[in-house]
């Protein structure tokens, strides 16, 4: 089954097609994440997303080509925040260090890679508002697994064990069933639908995936709760379907995939029991999951570090993973210097 957001997209691409987007320029390393309003986000998200609403959100960030809007992520309160204490702890699990990244969409033109990098960035930014924990949901009856949560290195701890429902009319949700609960308590479902003329739709429970943005210190304490539900991410059953292509290794260097990281559930072999793998990239100091990380030389990196940037010196293509140690490392995170002009520069103000 392909994701509804895919679906759209070649609707999308077969009524409009791409000729009057090839004046953009689509090079993600010269894209850029900001913040948009939420009325600037509504006109994305409400062409491409399965439940056709913005939910909670309170505030998004957009992924710009020269200028032009190209896809959203929407970030807003959990609406229950019961339960989600024995996934982070009592400390992490309330208003102000928990979030939920509850809407995301990027436009059919975009290139391969945008869905990728608005979340991370989005994700930095939700860091500096200080949140400890944010939480996505992929939604099963909307084709998804969450392929882009994987690709960005989320911990996946299953599905729901509850099923929730929808009454529908004339093709949108009138109610979910919180607003039904409130309404109406307990009353007999099927009744109070056929009295609103409306339909009442089950939804199967969704995958979900949690990213903890605290201090080592913090995520240390999280992961100490958070181990023990961690699985093997979900694939797709049906053979030969293809992803935007986020979970593709990069190309370039000399390059060793991982295997997938062993949990807690598949490594029960004979007795004994492993954790949950994580690895600290070199190249920023990040603790990645060890499936989305990539040996190069010999050195652990996070997929972030092996992506392609432009030098604002020079405008040559470099990654950081191909500097030569981790001062340089360091440097180009800050300025973005490749690693000739970083030597340039420096034995300049070192021979003055």
């Amino acid at each position: 089954m392909k994701a509804h957001q895919k679906l759209v997209r070649e609707k999308k691409a077969k009524q409009e097609g791409y000729e009057q987007y090839n004046h953009i320029n689509k090079n993600l390393a010269l894209s850029v994440v900001k913040s948009v309003s939420k009325v600037e986000a509504s006109k994305i998200i409400l062409d491409y997303e399965w439940l056709g609403t913005m939910g909670t959100s309170q505030f998004a960030y957009g992924i710009y080509f020269d200028n032009v809007i190209g896809g959203v992520v929407c970030f807003g309160y959990l609406v229950a925040m019961g339960g989600y204490h024995r996934y982070v702890g009592e400390k992490y699990a309330k208003k102000g260090a928990i979030i939920q990244l509850c809407r995301g969409a990027c436009a059919h033109w975009t290139p391969v890679g945008a869905a990728s990098k608005l979340i991370s960035q989005a994700l930095r930014f939700a860091r500096d508002l200080e949140y400890k924990c944010v939480i996505a949901y992929a939604d099963e009856d909307a084709g998804e697994i969450g392929t882009v949560y994987q690709a960005t290195n989320w911990y996946y701890c299953g599905k729901g064990t509850v099923k929730h429902f929808d009454l529908y009319k004339e093709g949108k949700v009138l109610l979910n069933d919180r607003d039904y609960y409130k309404r109406y308590k307990i009353c007999d479902l099927d009744n109070v639908a056929a009295t609103l003329g409306a339909t009442v739709k089950w939804r199967n429970p969704k995958h979900r995936y949690f990213y903890l943005l605290g201090s080592k210190k913090e995520k240390k304490e999280m992961l100490g709760h958070l181990s023990q539900f961690i699985k093997s991410y979900p694939k797709r059953e049906i053979a030969g379907e293809v992803s935007r292509r986020d979970t593709e290794p990069p190309s370039s260097g000399v390059v060793q995939s991982h295997t997938p990281a062993p949990t807690k559930e598949s490594t029960m072999i004979e007795g004994e029991q492993y954790l949950y793998v994580d690895v600290e990239c070199y190249g920023c100091d990040r603790l990645v999951a060890l499936s989305y990380s990539t040996m190069i030389d010999g050195r652990t990196f996070c997929h972030r570090c092996t992506l392609e940037y432009k030098c604002p010196t020079c405008r040559k293509a470099t990654q950081v993973s191909n500097l030569k140690d981790k001062l340089s490392m360091k440097e180009a995170q800050i300025s973005g210097m490749c690693q000739a002009c970083q030597d340039s520069v420096f034995k300049d103000k070192t021979n003055e």
